[in-house]
């Protein structure tokens, strides 16, 4: 499909397509979208005056839409995983589905990155899309092609510094439902939090508080987005931490009621998020979009290391205290730990129990956990001296999750003893004991 007459026959489809020949108008565009399908040929028409074109197809297909066909359109792109489902819907929404999918596609592709920058003419077209107020299917594909672009800390801060995007897409997902273009949103929004140097003005903008609201959402790959979006914004920076640490949870937003657990009096953004990791959920439709307990999880981590590795200039010590003081705080930690699907996250959560148990108030948040799951010591032995890809001795030295184990239960011995009763401290100990035999 790459050859000179594949190329030049798509655009002169294309060409036709867009001078309204009413009679074969969806015949065009259903000749394109085949061509559209494969990959490399993709990669071919990544050009300035054929993706304009495209793009320009895409909106004058969307304008011809009736109200339910956009709802056709909004439901496909949240079931394409399902060919089942997807199977019943018409073809005009089907092939706005593929209208949408191609053009989100060419964006990921090298030649893209290569011929296109936020000052390029359709891109400027496709900023103008994001901008209007009426969100519809071609919005989802607008903030997939821009969330392509923003893959560099440059390009990232200047959608936020100077062109305020993160305003426009703040207001998208305070205020649509569509859970595919909440999803598409979000994942423009968590590639502008990459750059430390937008975390504070993204915090302040109340990405913070649109997040918790997010998590609430029933639709699983949305929650997992404003879980990762959360974690991002907590990294390296304290005025965000200070924020969840302290701050009251939204008043709009109903506290989750979990079996066996009292609402504090005043619950906090903190709770909320580790109260969110508790909550059942569907499972997603691709194992490659973000776990909403596994981001919630790293999110209390990445507060871990930020108080650890605060420096003297940095009072850290309060808000390390109204950590630990928070109830559920070590749970979501835990959990990774005792899951066993994600490999990489249980080690992020044994590195967490570790962190945790440096402090008196951390280690008996730890404890706490350890009580109320009588397995959760046995999986970290399990998972401290079982095989791992990295294996347990490299190069004569211990694993990181053996050395992490070890931290954690030598933090356990020295800050967690008056919280554990005798019989907890010695399977700590032992297990302690069990695992050091491999430093002699």
């Amino acid at each position: 499909m790459k050859d000179t007459t594949s190329i030049r026959t798509f655009s002169n489809v294309l060409n036709l397509s867009l001078r309204c020949d009413e009679d074969h108008y969806h015949e065009y565009v259903a000749i394109l979208v085949h061509y559209l399908q494969d990959p490399e040929f993709q990669q071919t028409v990544a050009t300035p005056e054929t993706l304009e074109k495209l793009v320009d197809l895409m909106l004058d297909f969307e304008a011809r839409l009736t109200p339910e066909e956009v709802q056709g359109v909004f439901r496909s792109l949240s079931i394409q995983t399902d060919a089942a489902k997807l199977a019943a819907e018409d073809t005009t929404t089907l092939l706005m589905l593929q209208l949408i999918n191609a053009n989100s596609s060419i964006s990921a592709s090298d030649a893209f990155v290569n011929n296109f920058s936020i000052h390029s003419p359709v891109v400027k077209k496709i900023i103008s899309k994001v901008l209007v107020l009426s969100a519809s299917p071609s919005t989802v594909c607008a903030c997939v092609v821009l969330g392509n672009l923003a893959t560099s800390d440059e390009v990232s801060i200047k959608m936020v510094e100077d062109m305020g995007l993160h305003l426009t897409l703040l207001d998208i997902l305070s205020s649509q439902r569509e859970p595919a273009l909440l999803y598409a949103a979000a994942g423009f929004m968590r590639h502008l939090v990459f750059p430390s140097a937008n975390r504070t003005v993204l915090g302040e903008a109340g990405l913070i508080e649109t997040c918790c609201r997010l998590l609430i959402n029933q639709d699983p790959s949305v929650r997992g987005e404003a879980a990762a979006i959360l974690c991002k914004l907590v990294t390296g920076n304290l005025q965000n931490i200070e924020k969840v640490v302290y701050k009251a949870m939204p008043e709009d937003i109903t506290p989750a009621q979990l079996v066996g657990v009292d609402v504090p009096p005043h619950p906090t953004i903190l709770y909320h998020i580790a109260s969110q990791a508790l909550v059942p959920t569907t499972p997603l439709p691709s194992t490659s979009m973000k776990n909403a307990m596994v981001e919630i999880g790293r999110t209390i981590i990445a507060i871990l290391r930020f108080l650890g590795q605060a420096n003297d200039e940095q009072e850290v010590e309060p808000v390390s205290r109204h950590m630990f003081a928070t109830p559920l705080v070590a749970r979501p930690v835990a959990r990774l730990v005792r899951q066993r699907f994600f490999a990489e996250a249980r080690s992020d959560g044994l590195l967490g129990l570790g962190l945790m148990a440096q402090s008196h108030d951390g280690a008996a948040a730890v404890v706490a956990e350890l009580k109320e799951d009588d397995k959760l010591l046995e999986a970290i032995k399990e998972f401290a001296v079982e095989p791992s890809e990295e294996g347990q001795q490299v190069g004569g030295s211990l694993g990181r999750d053996h050395q992490n184990a070890l931290v954690l239960l030598h933090g356990l011995t020295a800050n967690g003893a008056n919280t554990m009763d005798s019989a907890m401290k010695n399977d700590v100990e032992s297990l302690r004991e069990e695992l050091s035999k491999s430093l002699t």
